[in-house]
């Protein structure tokens, strides 16, 4: 039996996936746990175009990604922080903070998800961050001064 899956179903597939299942497993677990509708169903044709709209939303957040990166390339934000006597931070800089500073300074809105901090920073001065997934990412800085 073909079935259209309505939630990602464990060693099966993921929402939308149309696939061929034994009669059996689709109307004892798949269709009464909402997991999976028959494929020439109404249910069907509402879940695909769910789907077309889902991936005509995931190229626009990968279109205004690509525009973030670009514009972040080698920018420096500056982040204020209280500091002990001998030059370390009482509180080390976090990913919120340089978030909060790069949308002060630039107008830029960063996703936390995709910002990275390679080296906890602790001390002031200029620290490298990157900004992206996979194989897109850009390098920024943070310069941290004392407040």
């Amino acid at each position: 039996m073909k079935v259209i899956l309505t939630d990602r179903v464990h060693n099966l597939g993921n929402r939308g996936d149309i696939m061929q299942v034994n009669d059996g497993y689709a109307r004892n677990f798949l269709f009464p746990n909402r997991l999976a509708a028959a494929a020439g169903s109404r249910e069907s044709s509402k879940i695909l175009k769910e789907r077309e709209q889902e991936k005509k939303l995931q190229k626009k957040q990968i279109a205004r990604h690509e525009q973030v990166l670009k514009f972040m390339a080698g920018k420096t934000a500056h982040v204020s922080k209280k500091i002990a006597a001998q030059g370390t931070l009482y509180a080390g800089v976090n990913v919120r903070e340089v978030v909060q500073a790069v949308r002060r300074e630039f107008g830029a809105e960063l996703t936390s998800d995709l910002v990275s901090i390679p080296v906890a920073i602790k001390k002031t001065g200029t620290h490298n961050l990157f900004y992206g997934a996979g194989d897109r990412k850009v390098q920024f800085f943070v310069e941290v001064s004392a407040m």
